[in-house]
């Protein structure tokens, strides 16, 4: 390994984008994943003789980043998108919220409480900057704009299955970033149109492996890193060897950067949540359609999900499949004792959720087979106020260090647009600091499109 290369640790998207793009400028890579596969939480996985995504995952029409990196690797003729339908399942009955004709007759609101909810997913729409409204605690915010009854049987219960009932601490950004993304699926505000690609993510991680292989790079899978030392260089600590670096990006969230680079005190990344969400997630594969929608929200809390979403209404919408996959999502706290729960136990809990918004599936005939996923890191929370300290790439006291994780993309929600928006953040830094250090050193390195942030 050479000190006038850099090590991208993380085989995420995050990772993986980063990695290619440095590679686009010429910069040698040696990218480090501690799993077997790449793509992290948007990757793949083996489920009943098919590769099919691990987690649910969507693109919308407006997500330019993704789409315009599909294309400039050449995957881009794998991407549809296809018109989706919106459920929201409440007090026993489940309800199609697909188009604003339906919106306007949902019965789980009052006419002026439908009146009031569209004017304030219209306000949001003109909010231009998360600064006004960071310091704002979520609940009364919606509470005040859009009235305490819209918040109690609308937004109180999705609130609550997505934190596990922690929604004091959520700042007013989260609803506003939120409410401003899923406006992109609605094409001249009226059916939701969504996107994936065929194969999933996971369709282009594989060509940003292709792709950073092609101009000189190196990815190392099964290779989880013992240690990283601040400095210059850097030295990255993998199975017992020391290999310097001109620059380490750590695309992990803080948690473990920080035991990676030894900072038990947590003076790195100061401003990053100290909360994280965990999912456990059940996979279904049925014999037949459970019902028209992509999603449904659920405003019952019985049910003990945070939402059901049927992937082949995107990935298969004529239907030419003989199965339907069904996704089972449960966001909790990342102490939550359920993520160290037996698999047939989570099935179980899950299952009878799943039956009392869909009481004739049976499972001894509907289901075809079925997997339990779970992540303890898979979303981190940003707090009241919590914008403003934000980090950046760089802290002065861990030099030859770049951090680049999820825990820093801020206001806007993690997706792989957000991921790919950061990574591309996180590229302009790099590169800024590489040329100044070239500047000093007198080297002839001349990066292109040099930014910061």
């Amino acid at each position: 390994m050479s000190a006038d290369r850099i090590a991208v640790v993380g085989g995420g998207l995050t990772g993986l984008t980063l990695a290619y793009r440095l590679g686009r400028r010429g910069i040698g890579v040696d990218l480090y994943e501690a799993s077997d596969s790449l793509g992290g939480l948007a990757g793949d996985m083996e489920f009943d003789g098919a590769r099919v995504d691990r987690f649910y995952h969507v693109i919308l029409p407006t997500d330019d980043r993704v789409i315009g990196l599909a294309e400039e690797v050449g995957v881009d003729a794998d991407l549809r998108f296809v018109p989706t339908g919106v459920g929201f399942f409440h007090d026993g009955r489940m309800e199609s919220i697909s188009t604003i004709s339906e919106f306007l007759r949902f019965s789980l609101l009052s006419l002026p409480q439908r009146l009031r909810l569209g004017a304030f997913v219209a306000y949001c729409q003109r909010i231009s900057s998360w600064e006004k409204i960071d310091h704002k605690p979520l609940v009364g915010w919606v509470s005040k704009l859009a009235g305490r009854g819209v918040y109690e049987r609308m937004w109180q219960p999705l609130l609550r299955a997505k934190f596990d009932d922690g929604v004091d601490d959520l700042s007013a950004t989260w609803l506003w970033s939120r409410t401003r993304r899923m406006s992109g699926a609605r094409r001249n505000g009226s059916q939701e149109v969504c996107g994936a690609l065929a194969g999933g993510y996971q369709t282009l991680c594989d060509r940003l492996a292709e792709r950073i292989r092609e101009q000189g790079g190196t990815i190392n899978t099964s290779t989880p890193i013992d240690s990283v030392e601040p400095g210059e260089p850097a030295v990255v600590n993998v199975g017992g060897e020391a290999r310097s670096y001109r620059m380490v990006a750590l695309t992990v969230l803080p948690p473990v950067a920080r035991r990676l680079v030894g900072d038990a005190e947590g003076a790195a990344l100061q401003g990053t949540p100290n909360r994280y969400l965990g999912i456990v997630c059940v996979l279904l594969k049925t014999r037949r359609s459970m019902s028209p929608y992509y999603t449904i929200n659920i405003a019952d809390p019985e049910v003990g999900l945070t939402g059901i979403v049927e992937t082949t209404r995107v990935i298969d919408p004529d239907g030419e499949r003989d199965h339907a996959l069904v996704y089972l999502p449960k966001y909790v706290n990342s102490t939550n004792p359920i993520l160290d729960a037996p698999d047939e136990e989570i099935l179980e809990r899950f299952l009878t959720g799943f039956r009392r918004i869909f009481p004739d599936f049976d499972p001894e005939t509907d289901l075809i087979a079925h997997e339990v996923m779970r992540a303890r890191l898979a979303e981190p929370v940003h707090g009241i106020g919590a914008g403003a300290g934000v980090p950046g790439t760089f802290d002065e006291a861990f030099p030859g260090i770049a951090f680049a994780s999820t825990a820093q993309i801020f206001p806007t929600v993690v997706s792989g647009q957000a991921t790919i928006g950061l990574a591309d953040a996180v590229l302009e830094d790099i590169t800024a600091r590489l040329g100044s250090e070239a500047a000093v050193q007198g080297d002839d390195l001349v990066p292109a499109e040099v930014g910061g942030r």
